[in-house]
């Protein structure tokens, strides 16, 4: 609901004040909707504004063969009280072939590590991140 700005000198009646408070709660509507939204983290549901984020990354810079395989982890500085939901992605820092021509699987999630393998399809030197994001349950 748009309102009108009232003009200079313009008396305010009844009916402007009750738009503008009738604004003014559906926006308060709306706010305290967004905050109290439910969250699922595994199999458990809590409220989103309970819920932890941490974000995190690893470097890799070497010199890779074709389709090498390299194993990485994080520790997560955020005590999750289950295993958090995770996501990774690599951000080719160094901006090489090998670096766009990578592919990183999560292998193993517990509530303090994170452990994966990134894949490099061309031959080449890598300076790359992976990136990690975790959102769960803090303890």
């Amino acid at each position: 609901m748009t309102l009108a700005l009232p003009e200079r000198g313009q008396p305010i009646d009844v009916t402007y004040l009750y738009r503008m408070a009738q604004a003014i709660n559906d926006l308060t509507a709306k706010v305290v909707v967004s905050t109290y939204n439910n969250t699922t983290v595994g199999q458990q549901s809590i409220q989103t504004s309970n819920a932890m984020i941490h974000c995190t990354e690893t470097n890799l810079a070497q010199t890779v063969s074709k389709d090498t395989s390299i194993e990485w982890h994080v520790d997560l500085t955020t005590q999750f009280l289950l295993n958090p939901s995770v996501t990774c992605s690599v951000f080719n820092r160094g901006k090489t072939a090998p670096g766009n021509d990578a592919i990183v699987t999560i292998t193993n999630i517990t509530p303090n590590r994170v452990d994966g393998v990134i894949k490099f399809l061309t031959a080449g030197s890598v300076n790359v991140d992976v990136i990690v994001q975790a959102i769960g349950i803090p303890v």
